[in-house]
């Protein structure tokens, strides 16, 4: 994951070094207060001041970005597999199949969903081209939420007889998922 304002390079290893480089390849700062990161990709605040970084064992850790320093963690309880920041709510999901609305400013709890299933092992988040809607990837199906009501539109839609990964939404507003 890129840094969007300052450019800078997040990335974690097996296990659990977290690390971040400078644009030019040069290290920054590491994190090593992780469980291994076969796990969702970092998510980076808006402003560039904060990295959220998941793990393998449901642990959300929101890092400052220009030194690593913890600000908060959050536990989840099974891998993080999907984060999208919006606004001042960090959102994660496991693969438990539960998706929570976190606060950026100390990963206090806004609001849960639990699908009812569990999820792939890596899956991600897709936001649709409303802008709204946000599709997350489960074992056999697919689910979606919305960013506003933080309510669930889609509990399960089967659609595959194994694991389900990356949501994309295509300019159409298709959704596909291999």
């Amino acid at each position: 994951t890129v840094n969007p304002v300052t450019g800078d390079i997040y990335f974690g290893a097996g296990k659990g070094q977290f690390y971040c480089v400078k644009p030019d390849g040069t290290l920054k700062w590491s994190f090593d207060g992780a469980a291994s990161m076969k796990s969702a990709a970092p998510a980076v605040s808006k402003d560039g001041s904060v990295v959220y970084v998941g793990d393998n064992a449901g642990q959300i850790n929101a890092l400052d970005a220009t030194s690593g320093s913890k600000k908060w963690e959050y536990a989840m309880g099974s891998s993080i597999a999907a984060m999208l920041v919006n606004g001042d709510e960090l959102i994660a999901g496991n693969t438990a199949g539960l998706v929570s609305f976190l606060k950026t400013s100390d990963g206090s709890v806004i609001k849960s969903l639990d699908f009812g299933t569990s999820a792939s092992d890596v899956v991600g988040f897709a936001v649709g081209n409303d802008k709204r809607t946000v599709y997350f990837s489960l074992k056999k199906s697919m689910g979606s939420f919305d960013l506003e009501t933080r309510e669930i539109l889609v509990k399960g839609l089967a659609v595959a007889n194994d694991n389900c990964w990356e949501p994309v939404v295509a300019p159409n507003g298709n959704v596909y998922v291999a």
